[in-house]
């Protein structure tokens, strides 16, 4: 996944989406099934995602230069962060530049973000095809509060980690 390219490396079409009656691009829907495949090897579901804090999914791609500004800024006011659950999450042909990324951000560090890969169609279902990196934020009750694209300042965030 390049810089603003589909996480498949081409556009995807709504048909390449799984097929569903809900758009999870949507303000107020509800997180879609999650299979998340962690660097330690762990496998993590949208039931090992809930808990009393917002959860903010970042779409990246661990080559992308913004993707790693994102993390390194997150990394920075990670104090900010502590009570909510972010998940840095990219596609699954993506798995091998992971470690790469890893040593790069220092994420390994911090126990508050979950690195991994997607193999439940999450990105396709909620990638909006425009710009990495993309971070959706789901509420406590895991509903869609906001979706940001591009390099998103800590300010910009605030409102959702307070």
């Amino acid at each position: 996944m390049a810089c603003g390219q589909s996480p498949k490396g081409k556009k995807n079409t709504k048909s390449a989406v799984p097929s569903a009656t809900v758009d999870y691009t949507q303000i107020g829907a509800s997180l879609p099934a999650m299979k998340i495949y962690t660097i330690e090897g762990q496998r993590l579901t949208e039931n090992d995602l809930k808990g009393e804090g917002n959860l903010i999914v970042m779409l990246f791609n661990p080559t992308c230069g913004h993707c790693e500004d994102q993390v390194l800024l997150l990394k920075e006011h990670r104090d900010k962060i502590q009570n909510h659950k972010l998940v840095l999450l990219a596609a699954d042909n993506m798995v091998a530049h992971l470690g790469y990324f890893q040593q790069i951000t220092g994420t390994a560090e911090m126990k508050e973000m979950i690195l991994g890969v997607d193999s439940a169609a999450y990105i396709e279902q909620t990638f909006l095809q425009t710009t990495l990196p993309q971070l959706n934020v789901y509420n406590k009750d895991r509903k869609l509060v906001h979706i940001f694209q591009g390099l998103t300042p800590i300010d910009s965030l605030k409102s959702y980690l307070d």
